[in-house]
């Protein structure tokens, strides 16, 4: 029995010895596919990882490539920006250029310009001298006609009273306004403009008096071959009509003074006239050779008064018949025009 039992533990031993080998086995297989698994999804791991590094250096490399692409494109454009900016600089440069040769050239007109300015203003002042001269001559010369032309005037006055002097009439001259009065008082009766005879007589020696002396200042008639050669003219002979302030009387002849005077002013011409025709033929000429004759009537009323109205003597020598003597005189007008033509602008 304890053999049998010997033989038993002998058996169960060796079983268990099996079991062990065949489980040490089991794990043995199973470490070897544990490591071949491992060895595989390292292996699996190891070609993933090489194929993401792969990946990483393609990704890396178009990366790089994209990037290099990018830099020489963005070389090329700020080369080309370079370039157009050259271009531009340069065409600037050319502009700038052409302003200064434009700016060059209007500086040299301008400095034409100003020189010949310059002339003109010389040429301008030197003629503005001459003229100035030449006006100052012109106007001493008219000065020296117009004294010669008054002293002619006063000079005619004094003949022409002189002479009325000889024919027992007695008249007032003024010497500045170049007037020879008579009073109304011999000529006219009160508020009448028809001659009174003693009048007539009066007005018949002035008549003479003056158709002595003016032909040797105007034209019309032959000239008196006693006459001065004194080279001044008498442009003009006024017979004036003046009167007092009293007005006319009711249902008079006359609306008024005015067309009193200018009546008796108008019948005084006449009769000197018709007295003496060689006044009315007196003429002055002009410069489209016409003759303007130099006798002429004007009628002022009481307009004109010499003395106060405020007394019976002052209304008497209101009350007048004016013979006014204008002298010819040259024209300040045409003396500037031939200044004009001697000097031109």
């Amino acid at each position: 029995m304890d053999e049998h039992l010997a033989e038993e533990k002998t058996d169960e031993e060796n079983y268990f010895v099996s079991m062990t080998d065949m489980m040490v086995g089991l794990v043995f297989i199973f470490i070897i596919m544990l490591m071949y698994y491992a060895l595989q999804l390292r292996t699996q791991e190891d070609a993933a990882e090489v194929e993401q590094t792969a990946a990483r250096v393609e990704r890396t490399q178009l990366q790089q490539q994209e990037e290099t692409a990018q830099r020489e494109r963005a070389t090329a454009e700020a080369e080309a920006a370079l370039a157009r900016t050259a271009q531009e600089e340069a065409r600037q440069a050319a502009i700038v250029a052409e302003e200064e040769r434009v700016n060059a050239e209007q500086e040299a007109a301008l400095a034409i310009i100003r020189q010949d300015e310059a002339r003109r203003a010389a040429a301008l002042a030197q003629t503005e001298a001459a003229r100035a001269v030449a006006r100052q001559r012109q106007l001493e010369d008219l000065n020296t006609r117009l004294q010669g032309a008054d002293a002619t005037r006063t000079a005619i006055l004094l003949g022409i009273q002189n002479d009325m002097a000889a024919a027992g009439v007695d008249v007032d001259i003024d010497i500045e306004q170049g007037v020879l009065r008579l009073g109304d008082q011999v000529l006219f009766d009160t508020a009448d403009a028809g001659l009174t005879p003693r009048g007539q007589e009066i007005l018949v020696e002035v008549a003479a008096a003056f158709a002595a002396i003016l032909p040797c200042y105007a034209d019309g008639v032959p000239r008196p071959e006693t006459c001065a050669n004194q080279g001044f003219a008498v442009e003009a002979l006024y017979i004036e009509g003046h009167t007092d302030d009293r007005p006319v009387a009711e249902g008079a002849a006359f609306r008024d003074n005015l067309a009193l005077s200018a009546e008796r002013a108008t019948n005084t011409y006449r009769f000197m006239v018709d007295a003496n025709p060689t006044l009315g033929a007196l003429c002055l000429p002009r410069l489209d050779d016409a003759c303007t004759p130099i006798l002429g009537v004007s009628g002022y009323g009481d307009r004109r008064p010499i003395a106060g109205n405020d007394t019976p003597e002052g209304q008497a020598l209101n009350r007048r018949i004016d013979f006014r003597i204008i002298m010819a005189t040259p024209d300040l007008g045409q003396i500037e025009g031939a200044l004009d033509r001697v000097l031109p602008p």
